[in-house]
């Protein structure tokens, strides 16, 4: 080997370390870039609205036992009652959980364990199996539904599908479910608003084939997306011509009438 060779070894070695060196920094600010990306996107979520949270427990009252049996996980029931029917509610995506109290507490006050879900980053999608951690607390209910909101409504749709016959139906706000549910859960419910602006039309119908023959579709005429939680405008909403509480009871006034009909 001549020397020339020997010295243009070492060197091909430093320009080799150099390039890995790069390749390594590039890699590095790409993982923090994405990681800074990440806790903007769900630092920035939608607060539930403290004014009307206060408002929905007053009305409520006595009527509604509110408790937390574990960590992210808080029921409304029946207060002096126990019923024997439950229902497990998935929030909406970058949603803080409470802003759904409102229709928690109008729900329970008809009779019926209400059980809210906090989801890691307030993105239901973090935490499919929220559902499976609620179950084993209340060992007497013997009719559970799963419902969500939004993005919510399509996690809950996954989990469904995912363990057929765990629940007597499927609950969607604003929502669709591209897991089909046929087999998976006997009946399901659609709700939506009519001046809803943030669904996805397109893929509302598309996935509709995914419900189970037994589906209620209803219509909030003067509802929008965000009417469903207490949480303020919505970015790309439409404009309500109903308020969300009118729009919450006639929510829960539908889920209680059509639950009714299958006992």
């Amino acid at each position: 080997m001549s020397e020339e060779q020997i010295l243009e070894k070492p060197e091909k070695q430093q320009k080799k370390h150099r390039r890995l060196r790069i390749t390594l920094i590039v890699v590095c600010c790409l993982v923090v870039a994405l990681f800074v990306g990440f806790r903007a996107y769900v630092g920035d979520f939608y607060h539930a609205d403290s004014a009307a949270l206060e408002q929905a427990e007053a009305a409520a009252g006595a009527d509604v036992t509110k408790t937390m049996p574990v960590e992210n996980i808080t029921a409304y029931s029946p207060a002096g009652s126990s019923s024997d029917t439950g229902i497990i509610f998935y929030p909406g995506a970058k949603v803080e959980a409470t802003a759904y109290e409102p229709l928690m507490l109008d729900l329970a006050a008809q009779g019926y364990l209400c059980v809210l879900c906090e989801m890691p980053s307030n993105i239901a999608f973090f935490d499919i199996n929220a559902a499976k951690d609620v179950l084993p607390l209340y060992p007497t209910v013997k009719h559970w539904y799963l419902a969500g909101h939004s993005m919510g409504g399509s996690a809950a749709g996954n989990f469904t599908s995912k363990n057929p016959g765990t629940f007597d139906g499927l609950i969607l706000l604003g929502s669709y479910t591209v897991d089909e549910q046929d087999g998976c859960v006997p009946r399901a419910i659609s709700i939506y608003g009519s001046e809803d602006g943030v669904i996805n039309r397109e893929n509302y119908e598309k996935n509709r084939e995914n419900l189970p023959a037994d589906t209620t579709e209803l219509v909030i005429e003067g509802g929008n997306h965000a009417g469903f939680g207490a949480y303020g405008p919505q970015s790309g909403d439409g404009t309500a011509s109903i308020t969300p509480e009118d729009q919450q009871h006639q929510t829960a006034d539908a889920v209680a009438a059509w639950i009714e009909e299958a006992k």
